[in-house]
């Protein structure tokens, strides 16, 4: 397990690999680069270089100041102790998939074909996967889980819809290869993916007002 202050440190080398990687590339670099793609992985929108480059750069670091910041104003702050390192985690898996983008924005830039939809999916696969890890050992917080005025509300409720998250970002994590596989085929399979996503929150949402209700009809029966 990482400690402290080689946490810290690895997630200062990423974060000044970024500013390493555009200022190495830089003069290589177009004066507009793309930075938008459509559901058929075109590109649809441009920037300048200079403000393209700091998009990925700056998102991490607003990122690493919040997820370093709100455990220590959590109400239930104590409860981070029993998942830090699956914490700690997912903070080195966000940078590093912000990291990933903006590597995929500089070999866009410098005229690389790639698939974006693919390669995007493909990340976005790993990350579910580490969600579901990060699901299945959170405890009960203000910040990180499934939030609902239910599972916030009960140390119950909260474990139950976790581990059915778990589940069921796992699964996703698997749907979301699959469409990685097979973007190419058609756009509607990527829809199909984001249609999934939703209907699981959804899922998940109705499911921790359902352990709630029992668990509030169990306390009132004598």
């Amino acid at each position: 397990m990482l400690n402290i202050d080689n946490f810290w440190l690895l997630i200062f080398l990423i974060l000044v690999s970024f500013f390493v990687l555009s200022a190495y590339f830089f003069p290589y670099l177009p004066d507009k680069m793309p930075i938008h793609w459509n559901i058929k992985g075109e590109v649809d929108g441009y920037m300048q270089k200079e403000f393209a480059l700091m998009i990925m750069p700056l998102s991490s670091f607003i990122i690493v100041l919040l997820l370093a910041y709100l455990p220590k104003i959590d109400p239930l702050k104590e409860n981070y102790s029993f998942f830090m390192p699956y914490f700690k985690g997912f903070v080195i898996v966000i940078i590093l998939f912000f990291l990933y983008i903006h590597i995929i924005l500089l070999s866009f830039g410098l005229g690389y074909k790639i698939n974006i939809n693919q390669l995007l999916l493909m990340a976005l696969s790993l990350l579910f996967i580490y969600l579901s890890f990060l699901l299945k050992k959170s405890k009960r917080n203000w910040f990180i889980g499934i939030r609902t005025p239910w599972t916030l509300s009960s140390d119950t409720v909260w474990e139950k819809t976790h581990r059915l998250g778990s589940f069921l970002f796992l699964f996703q994590g698997a749907i979301l290869l699959f469409a990685a596989i097979f973007a190419n085929m058609a756009p509607e399979i990527i829809l199909a993916s984001v249609f999934s996503i939703i209907i699981s929150i959804a899922l998940l949402f109705i499911y921790s007002y359902f352990l709630y209700s029992k668990e509030q009809k169990l306390k009132t029966c004598p």
